[in-house]
């Protein structure tokens, strides 16, 4: 759940790639597969023939020169550039144009993101907080999720 995964290498054999991002060889499918980011790796997300699918899979971002082998896409996985602040500089926050804000599922999502920023925010500031696709939650620097009178950007200052 709401990981970022970006710049990996799996070839395979013959020229063919094993999930640079993911790589799935399952014997059970309680395995949730969501908000995740998964870009510009060799492959997306790779299943071994013959192997379980994950019990939830969702709400990825899976953009990559192969994203899916042996696996089709997860309902509401978009195919776009995630739009980092900084990809080349290592800095996988979101900028406040990308299509993966508010655009995971709250099922099973952490309530922190890798900052320990609170999830959800109201990250398109249209009244409604929403989990954000990845291992960061978007802080628009004019939206008050809660209300309070301050915005939520202030409030991750403190």
């Amino acid at each position: 759940m709401n990981n970022t995964i970006v710049g990996n290498s799996a070839p395979g054999p013959s020229g063919s790639d094993q999930g640079g991002g993911i790589s799935l060889d399952l014997v059970t499918n309680n395995l949730i597969l969501a908000n995740n980011v998964v870009a510009f790796d060799s492959g997306g997300i790779y299943r071994t023939p013959n192997t379980m699918t994950p019990a939830v899979f969702r709400n990825n971002c899976v953009t990559n020169p192969v994203n899916y082998v042996n696996l089709s896409p997860g309902a509401g996985d978009i195919n776009t550039d995630p739009q980092f602040v900084n990809r080349a500089g290592g800095d996988f926050h979101l900028l406040g144009a990308s299509p993966c804000i508010d655009s995971g599922k709250a099922q099973n999502a952490p309530l922190i993101d890798r900052d320990g920023v609170a999830r959800p925010l109201d990250g398109n500031d249209d009244g409604l907080a929403a989990f954000d696709i990845g291992a960061y939650e978007y802080v628009n620097p004019l939206a008050d999720t809660d209300h309070d009178g301050m915005a939520d950007q202030a409030k991750q200052r403190k």
